[in-house]
């Protein structure tokens, strides 16, 4: 493997989200984002994901840009749930 992350990895549902996750805690340690702010940066990230890994991996169509801002959403939910269950298995 020659590469941690390639566009191909970030087109799965699991690259996304780990991406997702992973950058937001980055940009949150980067910048005072707290609260709603963090919750729109991470929606912001993962749209921005999802669209840049259709585009990277099967080209721009009107269709496609579509489909990834659906999954951006889904992936966005999934990131926030992961994290929300760590934070509460990490407190008890």
């Amino acid at each position: 493997m020659n590469q941690f992350m390639t566009w191909e990895l970030l087109a799965t549902w699991g690259g996304a989200v780990v991406a997702v996750a992973a950058l937001t805690q980055v940009a949150k340690a980067m910048f005072p984002i707290a609260g709603r702010a963090a919750v729109y940066t991470s929606l912001a990230l993962s749209e921005a994901i999802c669209v840049a890994a259709m585009i990277f991996t099967k080209g721009y169509s009107p269709q496609g840009i579509g489909l990834a801002v659906l999954n951006g959403i889904f992936v966005w939910a999934t990131a926030s749930g992961v994290y929300n269950r760590v934070q509460s298995s990490l407190t008890k």
